[in-house]
């Protein structure tokens, strides 16, 4: 059996903080956090990172996704980048956070459908706040044929029905329907 097993939990959380320290110190300034996110395996690590290491290295990640709304938006709609992009609204700084829903909401009808964005809709409803909540909501019944025209189009969709399953659970959270 490999030598990790045998940690104690508080040695094991030792030993995990510790690599991840040296992955964000000596590895990610080779390396771009973009092509991390978008990796199978380079987005489980910046997530880690992003949930439990220091400020200065979480910063470093974040400025570098942040940087361009290009890179969000490639990351936003793809299969791995999109767990990187929850986790900046789920652990990132509140600018970050705003970046993100502000994003999101430009094109919210058309990322609510998509496969991988549909997750981050979901995020962005679950961490925006109610404000942030309210308005999505009110964009996605919002266009051409009225809002129940809107509502059928998502309830239908493989994806956006998701979305709107998460709306009606914060709806009912909030209303406290739930026992």
């Amino acid at each position: 059996m490999p030598p990790f097993l045998f940690l104690t939990p508080r040695l094991h959380k030792e030993c995990l903080l510790g690599v991840l320290e040296y992955v964000s110190l000596c590895i990610l300034p080779v390396l771009q956090v973009k092509a991390l996110a978008a990796h199978p395996y380079g987005c489980r690590v910046v997530q880690r990172i992003l949930e439990h290491c220091d400020e200065p290295q979480r910063f470093r990640i974040l400025d570098e996704l942040m940087a361009s709304p290009h890179v969000l938006d490639d990351l936003v709609r793809d299969q791995y980048g999109n767990y990187v992009v929850q986790h900046v609204i789920q652990y990132g700084r509140p600018a970050d956070r705003a970046t993100v829903l502000a994003r999101v909401k430009r094109d919210l009808f058309v990322f609510a459908q998509h496969k991988f964005a549909s997750n981050v809709v979901e995020k962005c409803l679950q961490f925006g706040g109610a404000a942030n909540r309210t308005a999505m909501v009110d964009e996605l019944l919002s266009g051409e044929g009225g809002p129940q025209s809107q509502l059928m189009v998502l309830i239908r969709d493989q994806y956006a029905n998701y979305v709107v399953q998460k709306v009606r659970d914060g709806l009912k959270e909030e209303k406290g329907l739930y026992n």
